[in-house]
């Protein structure tokens, strides 16, 4: 792996070597490296440029102050946290039958008013940075919920940078394997016109492993718990399982009072 970091252009690979040097007990670490390799499957190559792209995306949204040490919530703006909207990303407890972690995205919230794509997009990474401190994370990866029901076809195209922002974020650069993703869509026709293109994007990259998801919450929760082992205690409220919002937030909220 270092092999190809050696390799790659300078202007490739300057926010790594800036990072390791800064940080090498954190960052230079054969522990951090592994993370990468197990997300890619210990293709080293593939490693390498994904911990490239992590280096330079990680600069790109702290700056470089703070982009080569360990982020916390202290790094987000204070106005995040007089939201109402902070469920839009979040980790659910427990895992599923196959020892995965469920990282659920409620796209509605982010056509509400107070969004900034810096803010979602240090939010988001504070929320993977969060996952991969369970090992369960690194060896067994993450499904991916996205809530798509109740967003309007304007609304769709309003967050289309926020989409961008998580496909960059949680796709192509942390060391986050996902897993499978199950998307969740009301019973609007809108979606279906953009149906093909998004399932072909999201089916390119988790192949075989994505499901589109249009019943009643009773039948989405009953078809996760039967066919994919994903129980109601790591399943949103909002989607019909037992995991409240309010346990999500309180977390946040005091995490950031105690994080150093």
């Amino acid at each position: 792996m270092d092999e190809f970091i050696e390799a790659a252009p300078p202007q490739d690979k300057s926010a790594l070597m800036e990072a390791w040097k800064l940080s090498p007990e954190l960052y230079a670490s054969d522990e951090f490296k592994l993370q990468f390799l197990r997300c890619e499957e210990f293709v080293e190559f593939r490693a390498a440029e994904r911990m490239l792209r992590y280096w330079k995306a990680k600069k790109l949204f702290f700056g470089p102050d703070a982009f080569h040490r360990r982020i916390s919530l202290s790094d987000m703006s204070d106005h995040i946290f007089e939201m109402d909207h902070l469920g839009v990303n979040r980790l659910m407890p427990g895992t599923d039958a196959h020892g995965r972690i469920v990282v659920a995205l409620f796209l509605r919230d982010l056509a509400e008013e107070g969004w900034t794509e810096e803010g979602f997009a240090k939010y988001v990474w504070y929320v993977l940075q969060t996952a991969l401190e369970r090992e369960e994370c690194q060896k067994n990866g993450v499904v991916l919920f996205g809530d798509c029901r109740y967003l309007t076809k304007d609304e769709h195209d309003k967050i289309a940078i926020y989409r961008k922002l998580i496909k960059t974020i949680t796709i192509e650069c942390s060391p986050v394997k996902i897993k499978a993703a199950h998307v969740f869509y009301g019973s609007d026709v809108w979606w279906q016109c953009l149906f093909a293109s998004a399932f072909a994007t999201i089916a390119g990259i988790i192949t075989n492993r994505a499901v589109i998801h249009v019943g009643s919450n009773e039948e989405n929760t009953a078809a996760l718990v039967r066919k994919f082992g994903i129980s109601a205690d790591i399943i949103p409220r909002e989607m019909g399982g037992n995991v409240d919002v309010d346990s999500w937030t309180k977390w946040l909220k005091e995490r950031r009072e105690t994080e150093v």
